[in-house]
């Protein structure tokens, strides 16, 4: 099965004059040309179609997603 590495990142929020960390995860791609910061160490490999122009849905917790995929697989059996 083919994945894909993503990350969590920081991006700067102007209304808060800081830089927060997203809700999203996304490839090292779409994090540079967004302009964010790839926080280092949190690289996963998850499946291409959880993945829409580079990034995940909002609040995307892979360990959770992992849990529920193996649920599903063992609840099918």
């Amino acid at each position: 099965m083919t994945t894909v590495l993503v990350h969590r990142y920081r991006v700067y929020d102007v209304t808060k004059d800081d830089c927060v960390v997203s809700t999203r995860m996304a490839t090292e791609d779409k994090i540079a040309k967004i302009g964010g910061e790839i926080i280092l160490n949190t690289g996963f490999g998850i499946e291409p179609h959880l993945l829409s122009d580079g990034w995940t849905e909002k609040n995307f917790e892979p360990v959770i997603h992992l849990a529920q995929e193996l649920e599903k697989r063992l609840t099918s059996n």
